[in-house]
Formats: structure tokens, C-alpha cells, sequence
């Protein structure tokens, strides 16, 4: 992913460290997204006991709160060499380009098909969905429309309709590529651009594999398929690693 997929504000830039970004279990949080989207486990040094190593899915429980007890201490994250290998996209949508993340949704897929969607900044605590195989769009969005009312998260930043919403945008289809390998781009105004609208969608799929060059894709398309959007002129961020 592009170094600004998820960058943090800049209010917090030299401050803010990654164990303070977890613990903190905001449902933006950046490290949030990167952790679950590679599998990330923590380490937590547990003031009653032995060590404790869970998921960052387990760890953060909701908006603002995980595990830790009084004394307890996050002490490491480790993320899989499998994951870090995989191929990798993701849309961000926020209220400005550099702004609070309203919905972060990252796609991995290896090399023997496997394939893992994470969900962020919608929810209140990180959400993973597998699959075996590629899945349809109908599938994908059987699946993120399972996603429990009570795990949207509800503040200024979007509407729990509309996070819902562009969480479930269906694919796209195009033939040509449109961007550099890395690139990512905005959108202000809600609607596929010219580059987007040439954006590959199969950049995940069994094409990509081999050894040919990376494309950028249109992972998910940016009409919403519920009710219109009430943040229609939101920025919309992707990429592909």
C-alpha cells in the first residue's frame, strides 16, 4: 500500500506511537487497519499472569476498548511472513484527504487462492472475513452484510447507513489499467473519475498472479448499493501493493 494510505493526523505526527494507536481502539485507527489486515497478532504482558498473545480481531473489543486490565501492558505485534508476501489492495473513504477514516477496506490474496477482506473504521473493532477462493461480489457483499448493527460504528465522521453502504460497494469491471503501481487517488466529488473508471478490478484475481507488472485497481466500485450516501462528496483513497 502507498506510504499515505494510512496516515495518521497531523496532530499526533513525531508524538503517537504504534502501541498507543492500538490501545487507544479507536475504530480509525491506522495501525488498526494495517495489523488486521495482516493477520497481526499482540503480545500483552498481563499483570495477574503469563503472557498473552491473541489477534488484534481479539484484542479490540469495541469503540474505544479491548482486553487490557489495569497493569496490563501491550508489550509486542507480530505480523505473518505469509501475509506480508500476499498481494494486497484497499479503499479508504474519509471527509478530507487527510482526515478521520470513515471506512477502510483492504483485500489480500496469495498465491494459492486464499483471499481476506478486513474492515475498519466502519466498525467499531476490526472485522476479517475469509475465503478459500476468490469470492463473487455476491458473495463478498453476503458477507459484509452480515456485519451485526450494533459493530457500526456512529459518529460525525458518516452515518451507520452510509458506513454500511460504501463498506458493501460491488466491484467494477474495466479492461485497462489506469495507474502507476502504488499510486493512489481522491475523488472529491463521490463519483469514478476518468483513471477510475479504467482501473483494472482483477488485480486480485488468478491473471495477476505470475510475474507480470502490478496494476492498480478499482477494488470496489464507489457507488454505494443502500440508500444514498448523506457524505456524497467524501475522498475516496486506493491503491495496490
Amino acid at each position: 500500500m502507498p506510504a499515505t494510505a494510512l496516515l495518521a493526523s497531523a496532530k499526533i505526527w513525531r508524538t503517537a506511537t504504534v502501541g498507543g494507536n492500538i490501545c487507544l481502539s479507536f475504530p480509525a485507527g491506522a495501525m488498526i487497519s494495517l495489523i488486521s489486515a495482516l493477520d497481526g497478532t499482540v503480545t500483552v504482558w498481563r499483570a495477574d499472569g503469563p503472557d498473552h498473545v491473541l489477534p488484534i480481531t481479539d484484542f479490540v473489543t469495541g469503540d474505544s476498548r479491548n482486553v487490557l486490565q489495569p497493569g496490563d501492558l501491550l508489550r509486542s505485534v507480530h505480523l505473518p511472513a505469509h501475509a506480508l508476501t500476499a498481494r494486497t489492495a484497499y479503499r479508504k473513504l474519509a471527509p478530507s484527504p487527510l482526515g478521520r477514516s470513515s471506512a477502510v477496506v483492504i483485500g489480500r490474496r496469495h498465491a494459492d487462492g486464499e483471499f481476506v477482506v478486513s474492515v475498519t473504521a466502519a466498525t467499531v473493532r476490526p472485522m476479517v472475513f475469509r475465503f478459500d477462493a476468490l469470492p463473487s461480489a455476491t458473495a463478498l457483499r453476503d458477507a459484509l452484510g452480515a456485519i451485526a448493527e450494533q459493530d457500526i460504528t456512529r459518529d460525525v465522521h458518516g452515518d451507520p447507513d452510509w458506513r454500511r453502504a460504501v463498506t458493501m460497494m460491488p466491484p467494477s469491471s474495466s479492461a485497462t489499467p489506469g495507474m502507476a503501481p502504488g499510486v493512489s487517488t481522491t475523488n472529491t466529488s463521490g463519483r469514478l473519475n476518468e483513471s477510475q473508471n479504467r482501473m483494472k478490478p482483477a488485480a486480485l484475481s488468478d491473471a495477476s498472479l505470475p510475474t507480470a507488472p502490478d496494476m492498480c485497481i478499482g477494488w470496489l466500485a464507489i457507488t454505494p448499493t443502500g440508500r444514498p450516501s448523506t457524505r456524497a462528496n467524501a475522498v475516496i483513497i486506493e491503491g495496490l501493493r
